[in-house]
């Protein structure tokens, strides 16, 4: 009755065992998305490798799994069957305190009808469980198993995606990692991990666990790491895509699109240029900028970032110029071997050149492929670089900061508030230096045909008086032409001392070791009809510049030049002037 009881318990142990394996095995193939036949081979050739080189070398292990008794068996082929004798001298020549189970069978155990079919030394199959294997004999096993089905997921995940690297997906923000996420990737019903970095997130994207966004698969890492998939939040071909659907000249292929660098979600420098396979008579590339460039800004809007679109040039000085826009730099000094430029602003401009964190600097030199550095005329001079100092005087003339295509912001509404609106700081403290003068001699000619306009109305805080005739057109239009001859004959003379200092300096002289490439200065040749315009411009320049003053108005920063008065056109009839 003992003995029935004990062969239950065994029964029941080895039931259990079975069991517990089928499991385990099953549990791996549906957790891992793998063929449970390969699970299957991969724990059979594991512990294989560890009983051959540690207790058997002839062992040969096979599992047999049934799914309908939801067991499976663990088998050593090539057992040995031993009698009571030889049991003994292996213990006795043997550190184990018993034999192993896996690899001999005792002939005494055996079933009756088994017993006379064996006899010592000869080859039997032996069923034996997980658990007859020493701790450190299973810990190597169980390690093997992981790396193999690891192994088995890049295979698998390789096969399925190796035809889909570029196209996009949804994707699940699992938890953040140092240096990016652990995300879930959908595909096909199924979810697959992957590893999106922090550089490869889009900023204007907001990033929370449980979260879903659209990523791009970027690669498949074959070594052996944690994640097969690497993913990104940076569509390449996003920008690429807004600005042909929204710009119809690239659309056509009439403008080209050269290269594309981006910080997602923060800015994008794209080059552009005319088709070279092209003819223009007028310039395409400034045509898509018409309209407050709306078009750009409509692809700003889509990718949700701002769009730099700049120039390219054949010419590395004058696109380097253009990429590190908005700024107009003083100059660029490339070395000789191209590996390296010296972008020289003025020392006020150096923060913005660079950018915030860095990224406008960044772009530029990505996108020009030149190491590139922003160095003010102070600290230029310091280190003694060649750049060309007459440069300033165009740049005191013109306004050193080009305004972008467009921001972010709704566009303000434009109002001729001040005389700032036309003319810069420099030409406005010099107008008005000479504004009484010009005035006076108005008043005088105008006396001489019985005209009364008093000039303390305008200049002392006088109370207005009516006026009863109104000036000739043609006579402020030539206030206007004096003014603007003399501000002209002022600021060539005020810069005259640069002409001096570039005679002085050895051209020949290079700050330390470096040596720097000489590039023509290259100037954009205009077609007929951009002269024209230009000859049209220059002739309406001060007409212009006068009918805009009508909407002038002082406000409190022009106090300090004295005019704190009110200047009032109202009452002038415009039908009267001609």
């Amino acid at each position: 009755m003992r003995k029935k009881e004990e062969i239950i318990k065994d029964q029941n142990i080895e039931n259990s065992e079975q069991s517990i394996f089928y499991q385990t095995i099953k549990a791996y193939s549906e957790s891992k998305k793998l063929p449970k036949e390969t699970i299957i081979d991969i724990f059979k050739l594991e512990i294989q490798k560890v009983i051959n080189k540690t207790f058997d070398p002839d062992a040969m292990i096979e599992i047999i799994y049934d799914d309908q008794n939801k067991i499976a068996k663990l088998l050593n082929i090539k057992g040995q069957a031993i009698s009571d004798e030889t049991v003994d001298m292996i213990l006795k020549e043997g550190d184990n305190s018993e034999i192993q189970k896996f690899i001999y069978a005792k002939i005494s155990d055996l079933p009756t009808k088994d017993k006379l079919k064996y006899k010592d030394g000869s080859e039997i199959v032996i069923e034996f469980f997980f658990n007859d294997l020493p701790f450190k004999s299973k810990a190597a096993i169980l390690n093997g198993v992981k790396i193999e089905i690891k192994n088995a997921e890049h295979t698998r995940v390789n096969s399925l995606f190796q035809d889909k690297i570029g196209q996009n997906f949804i994707a699940e923000i699992n938890t953040a990692m140092k240096f990016g996420y652990d995300v879930e990737l959908f595909y096909d019903g199924e979810q697959f991990r992957a590893f999106l970095p922090k550089n490869k997130i889009n900023k204007s994207k907001k990033i929370n666990p449980g979260s879903k966004v659209e990523v791009t698969l970027e690669k498949i890492n074959l070594e052996k790491s944690t994640f097969s998939l690497e993913v990104s939040m940076i569509d390449p071909n996003e920008v690429r895509k807004a600005l042909t659907e929204e710009i119809y000249e690239i659309e056509n292929n009439d403008i080209e699109i050269v290269k594309i660098e981006r910080d997602a979600g923060n800015r994008t420098k794209v080059a552009v240029r005319p088709n070279p396979t092209k003819e223009f008579n007028f310039d395409i590339i400034g045509s898509i900028f018409g309209e407050g460039a709306k078009r750009i800004l409509a692809a700003s809007q889509r990718v949700g970032e701002s769009l730099d679109v700049i120039r390219y040039s054949d010419n590395k000085k004058e696109f380097i110029k253009n990429a590190i826009s908005p700024i107009k730099p003083v100059d660029v000094l490339i070395t000789k071997n191209l590996e390296k430029a010296f972008i020289i602003v003025k020392d006020e401009d150096v923060t913005k050149a660079i950018g915030k964190g860095g990224i406008n600097v960044e772009l530029a030199s990505r996108i020009t492929n030149i190491n590139l550095e922003v160095v003010g005329i102070t600290k230029a001079d310091e280190k003694k670089l060649p750049y060309n100092k007459k440069y300033l005087e165009t740049m005191v003339k013109h306004s050193n900061y080009e305004k972008p295509l467009f921001k972010k912001t709704q566009p303000k509404s434009i109002k001729r508030a001040n005389a700032a609106k036309f003319l810069d700081s420099f030409e406005l403290e010099k107008a008005l230096s000479n504004l009484n003068d010009d005035l006076a001699a108005l008043i005088s000619q105008d006396e001489q045909n019985k005209v009364e306009i008093k000039p303390k109305t305008i200049l002392n805080k006088q109370p207005k008086t009516p006026i009863d005739n109104e000036p000739n057109l043609k006579d402020i239009d030539n206030i206007f032409e004096e003014v603007n001859n003399s501000l002209e004959h002022e600021i060539n003379n005020k810069y005259d001392f640069i002409d001096n200092l570039n005679e002085m300096f050895d051209p020949e002289f290079v700050a330390g070791d470096e040596e720097f490439e000489n590039y023509n200065e290259v100037e954009e040749k205009p077609t007929n009809n951009r002269n024209d315009n230009e000859s049209t411009k220059k002739e309406k320049t001060i007409i212009k510049e006068y009918k805009k003053i009508k909407d002038f108005k002082v406000d409190n920063d022009l106090a300090n030049y004295g005019l704190d008065g009110d200047i009032d056109l109202s009452e002038f009839d415009e039908d009267e002037w001609n």
